[in-house]
């Protein structure tokens, strides 16, 4: 099983440059010649993650929209891409629409979107839940264009490892599988499933019900980060300057495979 999750997570990763390239080439062979080394190699891709090596770029999500004019300076200041919502009520400003995708991508920015109404306590996570969020989140996902194959992040917005609640959780996620599932038995395709959450929870989730897709917040996490984050959400409420006025936002750092899309 670690051969496997091990070798997942290296077929998932974009490299910044040749010698990325090259080491994560090398890496992957040994996986599929199922080396012995296992220990070693997985050793090596962690310290190459560190330090940066294996690393695809910075980026923030905010809870409003981000005109043409900020999304050029954010571009110009290095970010590579944005965190926007998916949620149920079609007339929350946090709501990605089509426009603000456009918008983006013709600023030359990658998307990534969170599925979240109030996911912040026990008692919003079942599986009927999980359900009727996942088809809010197709929804939402069909309206803007999304590509099939990306990622859909699904928040898990408290601490439910150290409040010993993940069965809630594992309930939410099975009935956000199922409803997946049988869109895409119904469509002939779909989203990928993805976690967003502190530590404990994304690292109890990680690889049940496909979810392979990992956002990990700072939030309930220390000073560790998963080694399966594809996304770290290194700093909460931070302030930037952007389009020469202040903006709050948060502040994330991407790994891998982070399930981006552009329409």
């Amino acid at each position: 099983m670690l051969y496997i999750e091990w070798k997942t997570n290296f077929e998932r990763e974009v490299y910044n440059d040749d010698l990325g390239q090259k080491v994560g080439a090398l890496l992957l062979d040994m996986f599929n010649q199922k080396s012995r080394c296992t220990r070693a190699i997985l050793q090596l891709y962690t310290n190459l993650r560190e330090s940066g090596v294996i690393f695809m770029g910075n980026g923030i999500d905010v809870m409003s929209p981000l005109s043409s004019s900020q999304l050029t300076s954010l571009k110009s200041n290095g970010y590579s891409f944005i965190g926007r919502y998916y949620c149920a009520d079609t007339s929350n400003l946090k709501l990605l629409t089509l426009a603000e995708a456009q918008r983006i991508s013709s600023a030359g920015l990658d998307t990534i979107v969170v599925y979240q109404d109030a996911n912040n306590y026990p008692g919003a996570f079942s599986y009927t839940i999980g359900v009727s969020d996942c088809n809010n989140a197709i929804a939402r996902a069909g309206t803007v264009g999304q590509p099939y194959n990306t990622a859909i992040y699904f928040a898990v917005d408290y601490d439910a490892a150290g409040g010993g609640t993940l069965a809630n959780i594992d309930e939410y996620f099975r009935g956000i599988s199922d409803a997946m599932r049988t869109y895409k038995q119904v469509n002939g395709g779909g989203w990928n499933i993805g976690i967003y959450g502190g530590i404990g929870t994304v690292d109890y989730m990680y690889g049940k019900y496909g979810i392979y897709n990992v956002w990990q917040t700072i939030a309930w996490s220390g000073t560790s980060i998963s080694s399966h984050a594809n996304v770290y959400q290194k700093a909460i409420k931070a302030f930037i300057d952007v389009d020469g006025k202040s903006l709050e936002v948060d502040l994330d750092t991407s790994y891998s495979g982070i399930g981006s899309f552009r329409v």
